[in-house]
């Protein structure tokens, strides 16, 4: 089946979405006292995975997959970390996360409970912003990543994701799969700082980077601590609100005619500013689009050596041995010597 994703000099072809499968976090098991939680990984096929998202939309109470690992699509029916060595990975990275930062001064924890401390007593999201600087500066970085997408012609979108941070994803199936071996290491790093800078453009890169960081964790499919991204069909495990959908038009002073952001079918004046954030409903609009989002991207998965190949940077030179030349390179119990001391009397 030919798919109209043109390619290099050939057309990509897609294949079905059961001869592809993707690693995912499962529902979250949070011990009790604790905001942290564990969660088991999983497998199954891209069109089985599908059905789950559309389920946890439909019954708020269901919690399917609780992480999706969007850089970790494979053919072999196994988790990520069982896949044979050299196996390839298809990735998707049409998405950034972006995080803001802890103030100077003030540990990540401390910064993410008075946060929390902020959403409990009934600020808008405006007070929160004011009152919390950092997350001004996140989002005027999603606002100029937005702001670069659309002058390259992709439509992205912007979202709240319920905690300190804002989500971006675009469409863009010939340039954004991406594909690697399973085994090779600095993955994600090399996602951000080679394939971002070459996308988006180096003084754009920094300019972000000036300001908050790309999460590359969200890329890194071999740490068992990846985070992956979060559905954002529900409302967020540690603060309890919903994510909702950012018109980046005001933030960059921009007239309505302008499109940086996906308004077609979002709502512009969802009543952020005016509730407080903790009475924010869900917001069903945002929910629908990021389900068509990933419908369109994982049914449009390239086949095996189609995507673009992820760059990588050379291993860093070995250093030289400046140790004596007579010095023995063996382990260190081989090097030691004993002394026999004689059983006293």
């Amino acid at each position: 089946m030919e798919n109209s994703i043109q390619k290099h000099q050939g057309v990509v072809l897609k294949e079905a979405q059961d001869d592809w499968y993707i690693t995912y976090q499962g529902p979250k098991i949070t011990p009790p006292g604790t905001r942290k939680y564990k969660c088991n990984q999983l497998v199954c096929s891209v069109k089985d995975f599908l059905t789950l998202l559309r389920t946890q939309n439909t019954e708020p109470y269901t919690e399917n997959v609780s992480v999706i690992h969007a850089t970790t699509i494979h053919k072999t029916n196994c988790i990520m970390k069982d896949l044979p060595r050299h196996s390839e990975i298809v990735m998707y990275v049409g998405y950034v996360d972006f995080d803001a930062f802890a103030p100077v001064g003030t540990t990540p924890f401390d910064f993410k409970e008075s946060l929390y401390d902020s959403f409990a007593s009934g600020l808008t999201f405006d007070q929160v912003c004011a009152k919390h600087p950092d997350i001004v500066k996140c989002m005027l970085a999603a606002g100029l990543l937005c702001k670069r997408l659309h002058e390259m012609g992709h439509s992205p979108t912007c979202w709240w994701t319920g905690r300190k941070g804002f989500r971006v994803v675009w469409t863009d199936l010939s340039g954004c799969f991406l594909r690697c071996l399973s085994g090779e290491r600095r993955v994600a790093i090399n996602v951000v700082q080679i394939f971002f800078k070459e996308y988006l453009g180096r003084e754009l890169h920094e300019a972000i980077e000036k300001l908050t960081f790309f999460d590359f964790l969200v890329y890194n499919q071999h740490n068992m601590q990846s985070t992956g991204i979060k559905p954002d069909l529900g409302a967020h495990y540690s603060t309890g609100l919903f994510p909702f959908f950012m018109d980046m038009r005001d933030l960059l002073g921009m007239a309505d005619g302008e499109k940086v952001t996906h308004t077609d079918s979002l709502s512009s004046d969802f009543p952020y500013k005016r509730l407080a954030m903790k009475d924010i409903p869900k917001d069903e609009k945002l929910c629908t689009f990021i389900l068509g989002f990933w419908t369109d991207i994982l049914t449009n998965i390239p086949a095996p050596g189609h995507a673009n190949v992820l760059s990588f940077t050379p291993k860093p030179p070995k250093e030289k041995d400046t140790r004596p030349a007579h010095y023995e390179h063996k382990p260190p119990w081989e090097r030691r010597t004993y002394q026999c001391i004689p059983p006293s009397d």
